[in-house]
């Protein structure tokens, strides 16, 4: 007796230490990691990354075993896996979370602004050189917007390179039609040095 107690015992240790476990690491961490079953839109708060455990502490809290782990955090975009019928397999998840577009484009909206006022500083201590070369490295990172063209046309325009000032200024005006202060220093370029555009 005591020996089919210690083949059963045996038995059972050898299910448990067996059982699948999982891991889940993000980058950034501290993500939010959710849980849904494969049948609806609901989702369950469970855990944050990092997380280690048991494949089987998932499927008891959804009750079933195919589900979708969705992993979130603010401002990037969610990463969604679905798992399903896994039953001695352990699994190991490095998520790499993309920033959200809509962030990204703000956080470089914020470095442009703080670039600009780096080139309003040179213009004032008059370092046109470095001055223009910041504002060419910013527009190949932001090519469509107009104020950069329009602060390169102001520099060329106190060297009293005029010819380079307008050109400038057009293509400011090109790239956005309602800056106003590109569109007068254009028609007045053109009108005090008789400057048109070839056709």
């Amino acid at each position: 007796m005591k020996k089919i107690k210690f083949i059963l015992l045996f038995f059972i240790y050898s299910l448990t230490s067996l059982a699948s476990q999982l891991v889940i690491n993000s980058e950034p961490a501290n993500a939010i990691i959710y849980l849904r079953k494969s049948d609806s839109d609901k989702l369950v708060k469970f855990a944050k990354t990092p997380y280690k455990g048991k494949l089987e502490d998932l499927q008891n809290i959804v009750g079933q075993t195919a589900f979708t782990i969705e992993i979130k955090k603010v401002g990037f975009i969610p990463y969604r896996l679905l798992l399903a019928n896994l039953k001695s397999s352990d699994i190991k998840l490095k998520v790499s979370l993309e920033v959200n577009n809509d962030i990204k484009f703000t956080q470089d909206y914020d470095l442009l602004v703080d670039d600009l006022f780096d080139v309003q500083k040179f213009v004032r201590t008059k370092d046109y050189s470095t001055a223009l070369e910041k504002l060419k490295l910013l527009d190949k990172k932001f090519p469509y917007f107009s104020i950069i063209d329009e602060l390169r046309a102001s520099v060329y325009y106190l060297q009293k390179d005029f010819k380079r000032s307008l050109a400038f200024y057009r293509s400011a005006f090109e790239k956005n039609s309602k800056n106003r202060d590109a569109y007068k220093m254009k028609n007045y370029l053109e009108k005090k040095f008789n400057l048109t555009k070839k056709k």
